[in-house]
């Protein structure tokens, strides 16, 4: 999605309205969705499909 030129904003509204949730539940913010784009970019891991289980 960031390769599509949407921001990060765009990018945890669309988490949100297709009701994908965090880690711990809750929904997602532009911080979150840094921080996992930078940990997956370090770590040099491929993306999970299913970004975070839903509890």
């Amino acid at each position: 999605m960031r390769q599509t030129g949407l921001s990060l904003r765009e990018i945890a509204a669309r988490f949100n309205a297709e009701n994908h949730r965090s880690r711990n539940g809750q929904a997602w913010n532009h911080t979150q969705v840094a921080r996992v784009l930078k940990y997956f970019a370090v770590e040099d891991l491929p993306f999970p499909s299913l970004y975070w289980p839903n509890p």
